[in-house]
């Protein structure tokens, strides 16, 4: 087939793909990271670029739907819908870039008991002689204690020769469990390193350990590069089903670990040799990716994972770095949509063994929830949709700089952005408060419905003025009339009323289920990004959480990276974590009547006051 060149600027990044690829598509194979929230299918309209030359596909339905007259007049295409039959040239806007967003680094643990699976064991032995002939190998086990019966990887055999010699039969084992991954020369302590990851849907974390004091060393993050493909789940999965599809989901994420790691590294001042233990904890989907095992059932009812168990594998065999015969740490996940980083924030938190009923919350796309009560774990997913990530949202973005995050209403607007940047975008938590705010003025009403001008008479002029109407009614935020504007509408505030119901009805169905009183509820626990950079105040006046005293509202930050770590250096929390894994009672909502009921009455918005206060 007959191949074009694409050239995407301002970058100069050029590719050359087959006459009929789409520009997104042409993107993803140069470089260009676009945001393209929906996977690609046409519904988003955030893949926005500008054609300057060359021969492309006419509009699309879903563009003209999508773009408005005059953005389609002035040249404005989405990359998805966009197909390229000639050389080209395209300009990327920086609004349609997929830049990194706002991360949470860091999360609260509780301690465990010190022991990571790797360590190092010094030996002594007599060297051979006329009178004592055993082979290297059996003198060397003779020292450790071991099992004459041990497997010895082929590296490590043919280093015995030269180490123990090298070392005078004195040497060190170093030990990843129960398997011999290496041994040094002499009984000096050998640096022992691991890293900890927590990989998310949008972004990546990863943290470097020193694994004889368990000091963190390093932390570093990144932009999950599987994003291209969709900001949720559901797309990763479609993709996966795509030829080719599940070895590039792959592909991309082991680089983007490696990448981490060499940054890790580099900033600890470290050598890759001395990397045994690499800890990941993610979601099925991802933690399927990332071992390459295909997830698409996951994706179909009865939504069953392939595997649920702790998987090990060796970091050469994964193409990853560190000692070639150090390994790679799975942890165990509990049902199709409650992966590792669910079990690895249980772990971190000690939820599993608190006396008073207490919830945990993992707010994104696929909101998890966790009932802990008295050493019993009920959970569940809830389909909150990408809106607490600002997709599907009209002017919604990312947590990054721009986004508008926090905002005020009073006489006037009052807002703020991420990095002080000017506006260009809603994300999570700014969507979350206009909302409360636009329903605590009156401007919508407890249904999530935008009032009338006869409604909103006795609104200051301030206010009034920003209430429009064109297709749908809307209120300015920021900017004017151009393309500059900040605006949430009706369709806006449906779907965080989806995404907030979706998560509160699920919350009220484990409790119900563990025969729960909203009474007992002793603690509200927020985990992730969103979960620590929203508004409590906002959260609970528009319902997503149960009316209840702030105060009993905690956000924990990322414990899931927190819980990788502790695995990674911990064997009790490594136990613990295949006993929390094992112990959760799922509960599944797709075929709930329960849940259907509590959802369409959590969709609306509780009286002005209801917050528990």
């Amino acid at each position: 087939m007959r191949k074009v060149k694409v050239t995407f600027e301002p970058s100069g990044q050029t590719v050359e793909v087959p006459c009929a690829t789409t520009l997104l598509e042409a993107a993803t194979a140069a470089g260009v990271l676009l945001s393209a929230p929906c996977g690609g299918a046409g519904r988003c309209g955030k893949c926005r670029v500008l054609p300057r030359s060359g021969e492309l596909s006419p509009p699309s339905t879903a563009e003209i739907e999508r773009l408005q007259p005059e953005n389609l007049q002035a040249g404005l295409r989405l990359a998805c819908q966009t197909e390229v039959r000639s050389e080209a040239a395209i300009e990327v806007p920086a609004a349609s870039m997929l830049v990194s967003p706002a991360i949470a680094e860091e999360g609260q643990a509780e301690r465990y008991s010190f022991g990571p699976a790797v360590r190092a064991q010094p030996v002594t032995m007599p060297p051979p002689s006329l009178a004592d002939q055993r082979s290297d190998l059996e003198r060397l086990f003779t020292a450790a204690g071991c099992s004459p019966n041990l497997a010895v990887p082929l590296p490590v055999l043919q280093a015995i020769p030269r180490v123990l010699r090298e070392g005078r039969f004195s040497a060190t084992l170093v030990w990843v469990e129960d398997h011999l991954v290496r041994v040094l020369p002499g009984t000096e302590a050998p640096p022992l390193l691991g890293a900890a990851f927590d990989i998310g849907t949008t972004t990546v974390v990863g943290a470097l350990y020193d694994l004889a004091t368990g000091k963190e060393l390093a932390v570093q993050s990144r932009l999950n590069p599987q994003a291209v493909h969709g900001a949720d789940v559901l797309s990763r999965l479609t993709f996966a089903e795509q030829e080719n599809g599940l070895d590039l989901l792959h592909k991309e994420i082991v680089a983007c670990i490696s990448e981490i790691i060499a940054g890790l590294l580099r900033d600890a001042g470290r050598a890759k040799e001395d990397l045994y233990e690499v800890v990941a904890v993610g979601n099925q989907v991802m933690t399927h990716a990332l071992l390459k095992v295909p997830p698409e059932a996951i994706g179909r009812s009865p939504f069953a994972p392939v595997f649920r168990t702790a998987v090990t594998v060796p970091l050469a065999e994964m193409s990853l770095p560190g000692w070639l015969l150090g390994r790679l740490y799975v942890v165990p996940g509990v049902a199709g949509y409650v992966g590792a980083d669910i079990v690895a924030g249980l772990v971190a938190t000690r939820l599993c063994n608190v006396p008073r009923p207490q919830l945990f919350i993992d707010l994104g796309t696929n909101g998890e929830v966790v009932l802990c009560k008295d050493g019993e774990l009920y959970a569940c997913a809830a389909a909150a949709g990408p809106a607490f990530e600002g997709a599907q949202i009209a002017c919604g973005m990312r947590a990054t700089a721009g986004a508008v995050d926090y905002v005020k209403i009073n006489d006037g607007v009052e807002l703020s952005t991420i990095a002080q940047a000017p506006p260009l975008g809603l994300c999570g938590s700014g969507l979350l408060d206009a909302t409360a705010e636009l329903v605590r003025h009156g401007i919508v009403s407890l249904a999530g419905r935008f009032r009338g001008n006869t409604e909103t008479a006795s609104l200051p002029a301030s206010l009034a003025e920003r209430l429009r109407s064109g297709e749908q009614p809307y209120f300015l935020l920021a900017g004017g009339d151009d393309g500059s504007r900040v605006v949430l509408t009706q369709s806006d505030v449906r779907q965080l009323q989806l995404a907030k119901g979706a998560v509160r009805a699920a919350g009220e169905v484990l409790m119900a289920r563990a025969g729960v009183a909203l009474a007992d509820l002793s603690r509200v626990v927020l985990a992730g990004a969103f979960g620590s950079f929203l508004n409590k105040d906002s959260a609970l006046a528009v319902g997503l959480l149960p009316p209840m005293d702030r105060a009993k509202v905690q956000s924990v930050g990322n414990v899931a990276r927190a819980g990788a770590g502790l695995i990674l250096i911990s064997q009790e929390a490594r136990q613990a974590a295949l006993t929390v894994a094992r112990q959760v009672q799922y509960v599944e909502l797709s075929s709930s009547a329960e849940f259907q009921e509590a959802f369409v009455k959590a969709m609306a918005f509780p009286p002005l006051g209801d917050d528990g206060d």
